[in-house]
């Protein structure tokens, strides 16, 4: 994938001497569509400062007071993401701070407190509407089994939802491949917004999204999708798969998520 967008290519490309933690690409399913113009680049917080970082997001018309507040998120974090979300004319900018090193640290100190904690929070905005930032949490439940992941998925709203059920059979099909017990699963939800998604990392179990793509057609199919909605999947059948999302969506929709690794920045 190549970004097409001049400004968020130059965003990206001022990113370039940064140490790259890893990059993912995505394909978004909805009975609204497809949607496969989405893309995420983690970097290691230690190789930029703040200064750095916010004339980074002031150049993507991130409104100042969305950022001062961020500040002690940056020094918490071990690594930010950066990424957009593009579909048609709509342009979608995102940054993440994740906050991993400090989830492990305290499961260290005491491995019998797996209460859930924050393991991320993102920014969301439209350059053309500024004004409009969503921020969201992302929830981890630290060491949480297979069983109990697919008891918190049966607890969502529509439990038989197209996402759900796909995540339900991804999770059969990719659990043989673990050591042990348990994927690192989390749950979002946004401020001022009906979200309720979950995010499944699969990345444990070294599936390509060749070895899913039996089931991410049929959930084509449930969306009511065309077949040649397919063939995006297709065209990354070889890539690893990263992880699985779904649930319901700001607008109160069903849709699931396929996050699959890519080499580098797309420029």
């Amino acid at each position: 994938m190549v970004v097409r967008e001049p400004a968020l290519a130059k965003w990206l490309n001022s990113l370039a001497d940064c140490p790259l933690v890893g990059a993912e690409a995505s394909i978004k399913l909805s009975a609204r569509g497809i949607c496969g113009d989405r893309f995420l680049a983690a970097i290691e917080r230690s190789s930029f400062d703040w200064d750095r970082f916010h004339s980074l997001c002031v150049s993507m018309q991130l409104p100042e007071e969305h950022l001062a507040p961020l500040s002690e998120a940056f020094k918490e974090a071990n690594q930010v993401g950066f990424g957009f979300e593009a579909e048609q004319s709509r342009v979608v900018y995102k940054v993440y701070f994740e906050f991993w090193d400090r989830l492990v640290r305290e499961i260290r100190t005491d491995p019998r407190n797996v209460t859930p904690r924050p393991l991320h929070l993102g920014l969301k905005w439209e350059p053309a509407a500024p004004g409009r930032v969503i921020a969201a949490t992302y929830t981890c439940f630290p060491l949480l089994s297979i069983r109990g992941i697919l008891s918190r998925l049966s607890a969502f709203p529509d439990s038989d939802s197209v996402s759900v059920r796909t995540t339900r059979s991804v999770i059969d099909r990719a659990a043989p491949q673990l050591r042990n017990d348990s994927f690192i699963y989390l749950e979002a939800g946004e401020e001022c917004t009906n979200r309720r998604s979950y995010d499944l990392n699969l990345y444990k179990a070294k599936c390509r999204v060749h070895h899913m793509l039996d089931l991410l057609d049929a959930a084509r199919a449930g969306y009511g999708l065309p077949e040649q909605a397919t063939r995006h999947l297709e065209t990354v059948a070889d890539q690893l798969l990263g992880h699985i999302g779904g649930g319901q969506g700001r607008d109160g929709n069903d849709y699931l998520t396929v996050y699959y690794e890519i080499d580098g920045l797309p420029l």
